[in-house]
């Protein structure tokens, strides 16, 4: 029985720019209160007080730190983090196709080892497919 053949669903990209930008609205909204989060934990910690942290980053009360551009940026940079871990995770949770053939590398010009071994790599995926096909049509002539 033959594999069913995959299709393209034009959904995915669209759900994945939706993912993309939901997350941006979360990042966008965290970001203030983290920027305060770190600014009292360095000030706890008694690496800066709270004047110099918001001295450094050119704000001065919480309420001027929405808007500002540390909080754009901050917010772009947590996007960025949270987006490349969910990228991850979807990247190990799919993992790798068994099926896809590796990519090859070409050897250079009077590279005679590489042209040797280039040609049994070449010569094993030939016999591979042919395989394939017989067996295919085995299964054709059964039914």
């Amino acid at each position: 029985m033959d594999k069913p053949q995959k299709i393209w669903n034009p959904t995915m990209a669209i759900s994945g720019l939706a993912i993309g930008i939901s997350v941006a609205v979360l990042a966008y909204f965290l970001a203030p209160e983290l920027i305060a989060l770190l600014r009292d934990f360095l000030a706890d910690q008694g690496k800066m007080t709270v004047g110099e942290f918001n001295g450094k980053l050119g704000i001065g009360s919480d309420e001027q730190i929405k808007g500002s551009m540390v909080h754009y940026a901050f917010a772009v940079l947590l996007w960025l983090g949270i987006f490349g871990i969910m990228m991850t995770i979807v990247a190990m949770a799919i993992g790798e196709d068994p099926d896809r053939e590796a990519w090859t590398v070409h050897p250079r010009e009077g590279d005679v080892k590489g042209l040797k071994k280039y040609a049994k790599e070449l010569e094993r995926q030939h016999k591979k497919r042919q395989q394939l096909i017989e067996k295919k049509m085995r299964e054709k002539k059964k039914r």
